[in-house]
């Protein structure tokens, strides 16, 4: 079952056991950091309000790596101090082969959301295009949040009470296609010598830091 599916029946029908999900450690988080830094230097921007078709990418991409992932359908919201705004099972009509909702992918206790765009005329960042934030330790409806600065914030909580929040299908080709060029890009990052994606992604932040902390420094 799902991971969406479990949440919402421990938390809305009031079972109590803990939901188990595999917590990142320290080289997975540089790694889904890596994935969404990287996500828009190799797939096409056309996709930045794709989040179906982002989400499930990403999910392929650390199935590669090893590390359980899956699509999340939720509502997104961007909270400021004039007005908030929100996207996902909001009530409107897309019309034809359009969905109202909203999905991310939840990689282990951490989430990426790579369709921020939506918001793209309501935030003053060009370079916002992918979110990771980590899920909150407790049960709630509130999936995470994640602050762009002091006033304004994101929020992301599960989809409300509608009949159907299961994502639609896309083309299987092009999602196979697109998360093979991006582990072939972040494959190509990390050091190819090294035997296990662990040590491949030491290598990799050491040779960052390397390369920009001096010049940081100065």
């Amino acid at each position: 079952m799902p991971f969406y599916n479990i949440f919402c029946k421990k938390v809305f029908l009031g079972e109590k056991k803990a939901i188990s999900v595999h917590v990142l450690n320290e080289t997975e988080i540089l790694l889904v950091r890596l994935v969404a830094k990287q996500y828009y230097q190799v797939i096409p921007e056309k996709f930045k309000t794709y989040c179906v078709f982002n989400a499930r990418v990403l999910a392929k991409v650390f199935e590669h790596f090893g590390i359980e992932s899956e699509v999340v359908p939720c509502q997104a919201l961007l909270s400021q101090p004039a007005k908030s705004s929100v996207i996902g099972f909001v009530g409107s009509n897309p019309g034809a082969g359009g969905w109202d909702g909203h999905a991310i992918c939840r990689v282990g206790d951490h989430y990426i959301d790579a369709s921020v765009h939506h918001f793209a005329d309501s935030v003053a960042d060009d370079d916002l295009d992918t979110v990771v934030f980590k899920s909150l330790p407790i049960q709630s409806n509130v999936l995470g949040r994640s602050d762009i600065d002091e006033r304004n914030r994101f929020w992301w909580v599960t989809p409300p009470a509608v009949p159907d929040v299961t994502p639609p299908s896309d083309n299987p080709v092009s999602i196979l296609f697109h998360s093979k060029m991006l582990i072939d890009h972040i494959e190509k990052l990390l050091n190819p010598g090294a035997s296990t994606t662990a040590q491949r992604v030491r290598l990799w932040v050491s040779r960052w830091m390397q390369r920009w902390l001096p010049a940081v420094a100065v």
